[in-house]
């Protein structure tokens, strides 16, 4: 499963979610996460909620699989 893919599941599971904690939950690094993130929000999937301290983040498509 692809790093995104994981990020997007941890999102939908529960929205207010740290990069740090992703990380851990993930297994990878910080800076990985972030470039995850950004990928998620240039596809359309995920959108920032809030501001940067005490926002979070929210699934805008979820793909399903026939």
């Amino acid at each position: 499963m692809l790093t995104t893919d994981r990020v997007a599941i941890l999102i939908q599971e529960g929205e207010d979610l740290t990069v740090a904690h992703l990380s851990a939950a993930i297994g990878v690094n910080k800076r990985t996460i972030e470039r995850n993130l950004k990928r998620l929000q240039e596809q359309g999937r995920i959108r920032r909620v809030g501001p940067a301290k005490g926002g979070h983040w929210e699934i805008v498509n979820v793909k399903t699989k026939t």
